[in-house]
């Protein structure tokens, strides 16, 4: 119910909601960074550190995030929930691959 409470306000509000849950996926092998690429195209990735991550998301509620989180982790990809994104993300578009 949180999730749909936060899609309703924004919209009603027409104001970006500042409570975002982000699920990011982190890829630790070649397999899965296949998984990844094949199955779950919806992924946004970003370059992080010394390699990438991927962003499912934004999530209005804490609850919903950790329900998408859990379903990432049943293919045994590493995952977390977080409020916010880093600040100096890069957006990779499938044209820059």
């Amino acid at each position: 119910m949180g999730e749909l409470d936060g899609l309703l306000s924004e919209y009603i509000s027409q104001q970006p909601n500042a409570a975002r849950y982000h699920v990011i996926v982190v890829p630790q092998n070649e397999r899965q960074v296949q998984v990844v690429t094949t199955s779950l195209p919806e992924l946004i990735r970003y370059e992080v550190g010394e390699g990438f991550a991927d962003n499912s998301g934004p999530f209005y509620s804490k609850e919903y995030a950790d329900i998408i989180s859990d379903g990432y982790r049943s293919l045994n990809l590493f995952s977390i929930v977080t409020l916010t994104l880093p600040t100096e993300v890069n957006s990779i578009s499938s044209e820059d691959e």
